[in-house]
């Protein structure tokens, strides 16, 4: 009895979808403005010109995350994580300007 109900229902459902059904089941034959559209050529976007150079480091958060990477006896890799997590957070608060 369910997939009674189901099938009855499906022709139902499928009147409700975006898809366009004239064109799917045309079996090859399009408008001409889809022949159009596909013999344009794609343009292609030109690359982006080089980002200018921003500010420079911010000293201020140079300066904590040397304070938190030094006298605690960290190998180099370690530090050096220690020192990049600490400038991002840093800078994540306090912003990129260099205070000039």
């Amino acid at each position: 009895m369910r997939i009674l109900a189901l099938v009855a229902v499906l022709p139902l459902l499928a009147g409700c979808t975006d898809g366009d059904w004239r064109r799917l089941t045309s079996f090859g034959s399009t408008d001409r403005q889809d022949v159009a559209a596909a013999a344009e050529p794609m343009a292609v976007p030109a690359p982006a010109p080089a980002a200018p150079a921003g500010p420079g480091p911010n000293p201020f958060c140079l300066g904590v995350a040397r304070g938190d990477t030094s006298g605690h006896g960290f190998d180099q890799a370690t530090e050096s994580r220690v020192a990049t997590r600490s400038y991002s957070q840093c800078v994540a608060l306090f912003g990129a300007e260099t205070g000039k």
